[in-house]
């Protein structure tokens, strides 16, 4: 069975990484993880199109995460839906991905790394003047906002349902972006970094009428983590633990951050500071549980 040769197979490793560094000739056989990319819609969190990923934050991470185990990630780019639809048909694999326990959207397969990634927070992008800012749902009446397909916005559904306001899904940020400095809808809202990175990859000149209204008063700042597969066993999950909890101290976090939020960092958010990562290689962990 495949769980059984796994686990055999990483428990040899195991055994071997307890005695004298290998040589290269020597190195035990890697064991793949599939990390699962959402193609076109995630960036910067992943940056990937037609089946090429080309990096991202969460991206990055990862790859420092697994940097120096014999654990081989593979990328997986896809688009969205048949990206849920590959993982609950392939029961046998171990897998990795994203999501947010507000998202949830991986419960019936997965489970959520115990340590968060990092924290996000939702903007409004808009044009008009008026309201200042966001203080409670109220400032909201009326409105038509955009906001992405095949993404969870639970607060604001909630008020759709009310009758309080009006959304308007959009396939991709260039169509939010146009629609709000046209004018045609009241707003764009979606994760601070995700607005801010996209609109800096825009072609065309971005408008000299955008804005950003902080949308904390609406939905609440929450936490993006790793999700492993349920077939992934316990040592998986505390080794990415334990290293994630590591990289969050270190200069290797702090650099990937800058890379993809250089200027676009909220003005408020102060930087991390952190010594460099330097986590020794711990021994192999069984990737499937028994």
């Amino acid at each position: 069975m495949f769980a059984p040769k796994l686990v055999l197979l990483a428990s040899l490793n195991c055994l071997l990484a307890s005695f004298a560094p290998h040589s290269q000739a020597e190195q035990p056989p890697s064991v793949e993880i599939n990390y699962y990319i959402v193609e076109d819609l995630a960036s910067p969190f992943q940056i990937a199109s037609e089946g090429v990923s080309n990096g991202g934050l969460i991206t990055d991470l990862v790859e420092i995460i697994f940097r120096d185990t014999p654990l081989r990630v593979v990328p997986k780019p896809l688009p969205v839906n048949r990206l849920h639809r590959i993982i609950r048909e392939n029961t046998q694999s171990v897998w990795l991905s994203y999501d947010a326990k507000v998202w949830n959207s991986l419960a019936d397969v997965g489970d959520f790394v115990e340590e968060p990634l990092f924290t996000v927070n939702h903007a409004l992008l808009t044009c008009h003047d008026q309201p200042r800012s966001i203080e409670t749902e109220a400032d909201l009446f009326g409105m038509t906002l955009a906001i992405l397909d095949n993404f969870s916005y639970p607060e604001l559904r909630l008020l759709e349902e009310r009758g309080s306001l009006t959304l308007t899904s959009v396939e991709k940020y260039e169509q939010g972006f146009r629609l709000a400095a046209a004018r045609r809808v009241d707003g764009f809202v979606e994760m601070e970094i995700r607005l801010r990175y996209n609109l800096t990859q825009e072609n065309e000149t971005s408008s000299d009428c955008y804005q950003f209204l902080n949308m904390d008063a609406v939905i609440p700042p929450y936490e993006i983590y790793l999700s492993l597969s349920k077939q992934a066993s316990p040592e998986l999950r505390n080794m990415v633990t334990q290293r994630v909890r590591q990289l969050k101290t270190s200069e290797d976090y702090r650099q990937v951050f800058t890379r993809y939020m250089d200027r676009r960092i909220r003005v408020d958010q102060p930087k991390r500071e952190g010594a460099a990562f330097t986590v020794p290689c711990p021994p192999a962990c069984p990737t499937a549980a028994n």
